[in-house]
């Protein structure tokens, strides 16, 4: 590992891991344990923190044009998608802007890529989950995951949340800092359903604190921020959800490991918590429990929080980056931080977005997924395995649906085929072995009837 991703993710890293040793991950109720004992549980599974509007258009899963609430801007177009995707739930009803990513278990569809997972939702809306353990080579074969109520939704991260097509939240995994939202600080094998919370639409999962964004547009969080004993809602109760103040309207939620974003009906972005990198995008490194509102971007339809740096996508297809850019992972020709947005170079008719640790990815309407920033694991899969501060493309691959983890980086290909590229160390590339793979590889063990 080089010296420069030691401290990679901090906490999260350090929960990620207990994670996984504890067995708290979303692969950790199978067929076979639920057999054994434990409730079975139909998880539909995602990646790094993450926003999922649960009302989603035709452009996504080929169905009626009346679920046109998420923007192709997440998801490709029609013609970019297999016609298996699921059918869609018919809730909420507000009209989201976009769907996010976020940084520690991304959301983009189908597809989720975490520190040490990857998970990925077949057509018939089962979800498959594999890695989360390292040197153990069973942990790279996809195995399927199983939810009490049907989800539209989840994400991954030191724990999991799962949206369900009714609009409730359940969660799992580890709960240190009250982010499962169930009152407590115990950890839990076997997702619970976040009490009071109902109506919801998006979900986004940080490091050791969760977001939730409610079909009335009203963003609501539990468990700890960068904030040390508080809440990103500046409260000393993180263990049960509860109202952030001055947002409203929104369409879009992101969560990283420090830091939020959140979309507006009306394009603005706003930001709140920790901005030691300019993360936040105010122009200053004042950290700020209350959303601040980004003075210098507007018409933004997709929104990603990664570590310790911030995408938006505007209506007109360029990308904008802000906050840390030690790895280029701004993608602006630069390794200066920047405090406010700046244009990614080089980069147009972008249709999705995704923030990942210390690197970037970007998804064209011509199908070609593009990356940027650090590629110590070989995530930006262009070959080369060097850090890159422009844009550059990733080799041999047409997608409809990307996602970037921590090491390694998932796209949905425009056949319905998985790949994997990035570090293997965990098994989340689906394949045997701990090897770097530099370009895109077809991930095994999903059979062409489950995409």
């Amino acid at each position: 590992m080089r010296r420069q991703n030691k401290a990679l993710w901090l906490c999260s890293t350090v929960m990620l891991l207990m994670n996984s040793s504890f067995g708290y991950g979303a692969d950790s109720l199978t067929s076979s344990e639920s057999q054994g004992g434990i409730s079975t549980y139909n998880a539909h599974i995602s990646h790094l923190s993450t926003s999922y509007a649960a009302n989603v258009t035709s452009s996504v899963y080929g169905t009626s044009q009346s679920y046109d609430s998420i923007s192709s801007a997440t998801y490709g177009t029609a013609n970019e998608v297999p016609a298996v995707f699921f059918a869609p739930p018919v809730q909420p009803q507000i009209n989201p802007a976009a769907v996010t990513t976020v940084t520690y278990s991304t959301y983009s569809g189908r597809i989720s890529m975490g520190t040490d997972r990857s998970l990925f939702i077949d057509g018939a809306g089962a979800v498959w989950s594999w890695g989360g353990k390292a040197g153990d080579k069973e942990a790279s074969v996809p195995k399927q995951v199983y939810s009490l109520e049907t989800a539209s939704a989840i994400v991954t991260g030191s724990h999991n949340l799962l949206l369900s097509q009714s609009g409730n939240v359940w969660a799992w995994g580890s709960n240190h800092y009250g982010q499962l939202g169930d009152g407590t600080s115990e950890n839990r094998k076997e997702p619970v359903q976040v009490p009071a919370l109902s109506g919801i639409a998006a979900i986004a999962a940080g490091a050791s604190h969760s977001l939730a964004l409610k079909q009335d547009g009203t963003v609501w969080s539990w468990g700890f921020s960068a904030f040390g004993d508080k809440s990103f809602r500046g409260d000393k109760r993180p263990s049960k959800p509860g109202q952030i103040a001055g947002l409203q309207n929104i369409a879009a939620i992101t969560a990283a490991a420090k830091h939020n974003l959140a979309l507006s009906k009306d394009g603005s972005v706003w930001s709140w918590g920790e901005n030691d990198k300019g993360q936040l995008g105010d122009g200053t490194k004042t950290p700020s429990a209350a959303p601040v509102k980004l003075s210098t971007i507007h018409g933004a339809k997709a929104i990603s929080a990664g570590t310790d740096h911030s995408l938006a996508l505007l209506n007109d297809g360029t990308v904008w980056s802000w906050g840390q850019n030690s790895m280029g992972q701004l993608g602006d020709g630069t390794n200066v931080e920047r405090l406010a947005p700046v244009q990614v170079k080089g980069l147009a008719d972008v249709v999705a977005i995704s923030a990942g640790a210390y690197y970037s990815l970007a998804l064209k309407s011509d199908g070609t997924v593009w990356s940027w920033g650090s590629d110590s694991y070989g995530q930006l899969g262009n070959e080369l395995k060097q850090h890159r501060n422009e844009p550059v493309q990733v080799t041999g691959l047409k997608a409809s649906q990307i996602a970037a983890g921590t090491y390694a980086s998932i796209a949905l290909g425009m056949d319905g085929t998985i790949y994997a590229w990035g570090t293997n160390m965990y098994g989340q590339l689906g394949s045997e072995g701990q090897a770097i793979e530099l370009t895109p590889k077809p991930v095994k063990g999903i059979s062409a009837s489950q995409k």
